[in-house]
């Protein structure tokens, strides 16, 4: 009872803004990158729409975003998929890993999609997600 007091308290006393910021800060868009490989198989597959809707935005390599272009056209490309250039940051990400994908991933702070275990093994080091 008295902490059911407080919690109505606190949100007669004008806390309802932070609470919902805190709520959506929370709930932030998570990012994606996927590697050229996992693009191919859901192409070659006939996945890509079902990836793309699971997804909605994934970024790629520009080598990989030119895959893409051919397979389903520049429309869909456009709306679904971002090119994703390496920085200085994702530079000395590739140098201690060797590997762009992972690389790219981490700069961004994106969730990395790969098929690759070698790639699924360093992208934990590098504290980040993954998903087939």
């Amino acid at each position: 009872m008295i902490i059911y007091k407080n919690i109505s308290g606190l949100l007669s006393y004008g806390t309802q803004p932070l609470i919902i910021i805190g709520l959506l800060f929370l709930m932030k868009k998570r990012k994606f990158y996927a590697d050229n490989k996992f693009i191919e198989k859901a192409i070659r597959d006939g996945k890509i729409e079902d990836v793309i809707e699971k997804y909605k935005k994934i970024y790629v390599s520009g080598e990989t975003y030119k895959q893409i272009q051919l397979a389903i056209g520049d429309k869909k490309v456009e709306t679904s998929f971002g090119i994703a250039d390496i920085n200085e940051k994702g530079e000395k990400i590739m140098e201690e890993c060797n590997d762009k994908d992972v690389a790219l991933a981490k700069q961004l702070n994106a969730v990395l999609l790969t098929h690759n275990e070698n790639k699924v093994n360093i992208a934990k080091k590098y504290n980040l997600k993954t998903s087939p």
